[in-house]
C-alpha cells in the first residue's frame, strides 16, 4: 500500500494539474446536481425588483438574450431594452415559469435554461432606473462590433444560405438559419453542430501551426501567441461552456508538454 502511494504521488508530481483538474470535475458534478433538481426559489407573479445583468448574448439577427440575478436566483430577463453586462435594473415586470416547446421537434429552450440552473423567467414592463456598467458595456460593445464587422465582410463575399452556415459554425450563432433546417439538425441529433463546441475551437487552433511555419515561429513566441488566439478565439465566440472548457484543455496541453518532445517549445 505504502509503496503504491508512493508511485501515485510521484505521477503526481509530473502532472500536478490533475489535482485540480479532479477538483473541478467533482465541483462540476455538484454544480450540476443541484441545478438539475432544485424547484423555482422566486413567487411567480407581478413585482417590482432590482436585477443585475449577469450574461448579454445579441444575435446576429438584432434579437437580444439576457440572464441575471434576482435575490440570489438566476432567471432569463425578457425585454426590448438595450441591457449590457454588470447593470443593475430597477424595474416593474412579471415572474414567469418558462414553458416548454407546443410542437415536436421543437427547440426546448426550457430545457436549455433549465441546464444553466435558470428556471424562471422576469418579463419587464417598465424600467425605472439603471445603474450603468461602463466596464460591461465597453468590453460588449468591442465584442460585437467586431463580431458585426467580420459578419458584413464575410456576407458581401458568399450567399445569405452559406452565410447563415458560417455565423453558425464560427460564432455559433444560428439566428439567420432557416427553422426547417434548424428542426432538422435537432431531430438527427446533430444540433450541437450549430454551436461552437470543443471541435470547432480544436479546428481554429489547428490553424496556427501552418501561420507560425509561414513566418516561421517557434519556441515561446509561439507559446504566447497560442494562447493570445485561445483567449481572442473565446472573447469571439461569447465564452460558452464549450468553448471555456476547451480553451482551459488548450492552455494545459501547452504547459504540460513534454520538455524532450518535437512538440515542445
Amino acid at each position: 500500500m505504502r509503496v503504491y502511494l508512493s508511485e501515485l504521488f510521484k505521477k503526481i508530481a509530473i502532472r500536478p494539474l490533475l489535482i485540480p483538474a479532479f477538483v473541478l470535475c467533482f465541483l462540476s458534478f455538484i454544480y450540476c446536481s443541484y441545478t438539475m433538481n432544485r424547484n423555482v426559489g422566486l413567487e411567480v407573479g407581478h413585482t417590482v425588483a432590482t436585477i443585475t445583468v449577469t450574461d448579454v448574448t445579441k444575435k446576429v439577427n438584432g434579437k437580444n438574450f439576457y440572464i441575471g440575478l434576482m435575490s440570489k436566483e438566476r432567471l432569463s430577463i425578457v425585454t426590448d431594452e438595450e441591457l449590457f453586462p454588470g447593470d443593475t435594473v430597477y424595474a416593474d415586470g412579471i415572474v414567469e415559469e418558462i414553458h416548454g416547446p407546443v410542437n415536436p421537434g421543437e427547440f426546448d429552450y426550457r430545457e436549455y435554461l433549465k441546464k444553466k440552473g435558470i428556471l424562471a423567467q422576469f418579463r419587464i414592463n417598465e424600467i425605472y432606473e439603471v445603474d450603468e456598467s461602463l466596464f460591461g458595456r465597453y468590453i460588449t460593445k468591442i465584442r460585437y462590433f467586431l463580431r458585426d464587422e467580420i459578419y458584413s465582410i464575410v456576407s458581401t463575399s458568399v450567399s445569405e444560405i452559406d452565410t447563415s452556415y458560417l455565423a453558425a459554425f464560427c460564432l455559433g450563432d444560428s439566428s439567420l438559419m432557416d427553422d426547417i433546417v434548424s428542426r432538422n439538425f435537432r431531430v438527427v441529433n446533430c444540433s450541437h453542430i450549430l454551436a461552437v463546441s470543443g471541435s470547432h475551437f480544436s479546428a481554429f487552433i489547428l490553424i496556427l501551426p501552418f501561420i507560425f511555419q509561414i513566418f516561421n515561429l517557434s519556441g515561446k513566441k509561439s507559446g504566447l501567441i497560442f494562447i493570445i488566439a485561445i483567449l481572442v478565439i473565446g472573447f469571439m465566440t461569447g465564452w460558452t461552456e464549450s468553448v471555456t472548457r476547451a480553451a482551459i484543455m488548450s492552455v494545459c496541453s501547452i504547459f504540460l508538454r513534454d520538455s524532450l518532445s518535437g512538440m515542445s517549445f
